[in-house]
C-alpha cells in the first residue's frame, strides 16, 4: 500500500495542510522553523507508528485550544482528526477484503485518520460502509409477507419496530441484529431464498466492513521514523539508547511480537540508519505487514561533510523501492531531478481567511 496524499489539521507547531499528493518514491520537505517540521514528520508517523499512541502520547505538546478571531475555542479531542493519509489498495488486499463483502472488490482508496485523542478511523474512499433503511425496505416489506400468520403479537412487533426506522437510517448494530432475528423467524418459501439472502448480505453490511477495517489495520504498512541522529526512537526520546542497540522503538516493537532483532549500536550516523531500513524492511516481512514507509528528519545536520553524498545516495537507494520523506533542512538538498516531490512549508499551508 502506497500513501497517496496526506493532510495535516493542526494546532500550535503543527500545520493546518492542504492535501499534499506524494509520490511512490522520494518525498522532500523544507520546513523553516525545524521544530514545526519535527511535528508535521511526526503526525504522519501517527497513522501507523510502531509504538502505542495512547502510551507514548505524540501530540502531548499540542494545544487543545485555537484562536477563532478574536474567540479562543475548545477542541474535542474525540472530534478533532490530526493526521490523514490515503493509501492505494493492492490487488491482493482488494481480493481479500471482496472475500469478506462483495461491495469491497471494488475498493480503490483507503483513507486513515488519527485524532487527537488517539482513536483512529478508516473509510473504504467512495463505497458506502453500511446499507441505508429506503435501501432494504421494499425486500422486507416483500419477505415479511410470509411470516408466520398465526403469531399475531409477533407480527404486531415487526411490525411496530419497522415503523420507527426513517427512510436514511443506517442498517447496523442493534437495528442489524434485529432484523435478522426476525428474518430467521421467516417460512422457507423456496422462491423468496434469493431474495432473502440478497437482504441478510445488504443488513450485514456495516458489520462486514469493520472486519474490512481490522484487516486493512493488520495490513498497513509501518511508518519508521528516524530522528536527526538516525535513531529510530519513541517521540520526546532524540537521543538516548541503550549501550548495545541502536533504535530501541523498532526493538521493543519487534519483542513485543516475539520477533527476534537486533541493531547493534555505531556512531557512523548513515551506517545507524542503512541498518534501521534493514530491520525495518525485515520486521514488516517477518510480520506480514506491507513493506514500509520511512520518514526521515534531517539526519543530515548531524553528519560530517564527506558522509553527506553517502547518505543522500542511501536514501535514494531505498526510495527506488520504498516510499520516503526527508525533512531537510537545505531547500535543495536532494535536487527536483532526485525527489519524486519537494515541498517548501509555505506551499502547504491552508491561507488564512480574513476576518
Amino acid at each position: 500500500m502506497k500513501l497517496i496524499q496526506v493532510k495535516t489539521r493542526g494546532t500550535g507547531p503543527l500545520l493546518e495542510s492542504n492535501w499534499i499528493p506524494l509520490s511512490r518514491g522520494l518525498n522532500q520537505f523544507y520546513f523553516s522553523n525545524p521544530y514545526e517540521g519535527t511535528t508535521f514528520l511526526r503526525a504522519l508517523q501517527s497513522l501507523h507508528p510502531l509504538y502505542s499512541c495512547a502510551a507514548a502520547d505524540p501530540f502531548a505538546e499540542l494545544p487543545r485550544f485555537e484562536k477563532q478571531g478574536n474567540h479562543t475555542r475548545h477542541i474535542q479531542a474525540s472530534k478533532r482528526t490530526i493526521a490523514l493519509g490515503v493509501f492505494g489498495a493492492t490487488a491482493d488486499l482488494v481480493n481479500e477484503l471482496g472475500v469478506i463483502d462483495q461491495n469491497l472488490y471494488e475498493t480503490d482508496r483507503i483513507e486513515i485518520g488519527r485524532r487527537l485523542d488517539y482513536s483512529r478511523w478508516i473509510n473504504f474512499v467512495e463505497l458506502s460502509s453500511s446499507t441505508r433503511w429506503k435501501e432494504i425496505e421494499p425486500n422486507i416489506s416483500e419477505l415479511f409477507d410470509h411470516l408466520p400468520q398465526q403469531n399475531e403479537k409477533l407480527s404486531n412487533e415487526v411490525m411496530e419496530f419497522l415503523q420507527t426506522l426513517a427512510g436514511t437510517d443506517r442498517i447496523r448494530d442493534d437495528v442489524a441484529n434485529r432484523l435478522i432475528s426476525y428474518l430467521s423467524l421467516l417460512e422457507d418459501t423456496g422462491k423468496e431464498k434469493a431474495l432473502f439472502n440478497e437482504t441478510v448480505e445488504c443488513i450485514k453490511r456495516a458489520a462486514h466492513f469493520q472486519t474490512a477495517r481490522e484487516v486493512v489495520f493488520k495490513r498497513l504498512p509501518l511508518f519508521i521514523y528516524f530522528n536527526e541522529h538516525g535513531y529510530i526512537n519513541f517521540p520526546g526520546n532524540n537521543i538516548t539508547n541503550s549501550p548495545s542497540n541502536d533504535h530501541n522503538e523498532l526493538i521493543q516493537y519487534l519483542k513485543e511480537r516475539q520477533v527476534l532483532g537486533l541493531s547493534p549500536a555505531t556512531d557512523d550516523i548513515v551506517e545507524r540508519i542503512k541498518t534501521g531500513i534493514d530491520l525495518g524492511i525485515s520486521a514488516s516481512s517477518s510480520i506480514h505487514r506491507m513493506p514500509p514507509i520511512f520518514l526521515f528528519d534531517a539526519p543530515e545536520t548531524n553528519i560530517p561533510d564527506n558522509s553527506i553524498s553517502k547518505l543522500a545516495q542511501l536514501i535514494q537507494k531505498t526510495a527506488e523501492t520504498y516510499q520516503c520523506c526527508y525533512l531537510s533542512r537545505d531547500i535543495e538538498f536532494f535536487k527536483p531531478s532526485e525527489a519524486g516531490r519537494s515541498y517548501h512549508c509555505n506551499d502547504l499551508k491552508v491561507p488564512t481567511k480574513l476576518p
